[in-house]
C-alpha cells in the first residue's frame, strides 16, 4: 500500500471519528460523508 494512500486512509478514519461522535447533532454531514467513502 502507498504510503501516501494509507496516510490519507488514517485521516479518514479520524474524521469519520469525528463525524460519527457529533453524529448526533449534524447527521447530514455523517450522510455526506458516507456517501464519499462509497464512491
Amino acid at each position: 500500500m502507498d504510503s501516501s494512500k494509507e496516510a490519507d486512509m488514517r485521516l479518514k478514519g479520524l474524521y469519520f471519528a469525528k463525524i460519527e461522535e457529533s453524529g448526533k447533532k449534524q447527521p447530514k454531514y455523517s450522510l455526506v460523508f458516507k456517501f464519499q467513502v462509497k464512491k
